[in-house]
């Protein structure tokens, strides 16, 4: 949508992202009138049509920290809330459903993810032409944000 370039995706999703549904963003706005959409690109075409904005998880964070608006509606997991808040204390932020809670997500605590440092498991091993392609395409991505 943005590159005006042909890209082959891969068919699949975030299962959380496609549940929110445009029914439930509108409704959401109509609660909260005043308040700017803020939404990650994994939500459906549809939905961001109804965005104000449409980025990454530390786009949609700076966004609201640099925005006048003191109001935001927030279309991806619940986890950003707390940052969110954290870093706007003076504003307001909804969440654009219910729905958007990632279990899995929630499964990654500071104590596993500390084991996993000190120990190295579990060890995942890619093969080395996976690993190569993905190598490829982070690099360049890293090149066009300019990382």
């Amino acid at each position: 949508e943005k590159t005006q370039r042909k890209i082959d995706c891969w068919p699949g999703g975030c299962p959380i992202h496609g549940r929110l549904s445009v029914e439930e963003l509108r409704a959401a706005k109509l609660s909260h009138p005043d308040a700017l959409v803020l939404m990650h690109p994994e939500c459906s075409p549809a939905a961001r049509a109804e965005a104000d904005y449409v980025g990454s998880t530390m786009g949609i964070i700076q966004y609201a920290e640099k925005s006048p608006a003191q109001e935001f509606i927030i279309a991806t997991e619940c986890g950003v809330l707390y940052e969110l808040r954290e870093r706007c204390p003076q504003k307001r932020f909804y969440l654009a459903s219910k729905k958007m809670l990632c279990v899995n997500m929630k499964k990654t605590t500071l104590e596993k993810v500390k084991a996993a440092l000190e120990t190295l498991e579990p060890r995942v091993i890619v093969p080395p032409e996976i690993r190569e392609k993905a190598q490829a395409a982070l690099t360049k991505m890293l090149e066009i944000t300019g990382r």
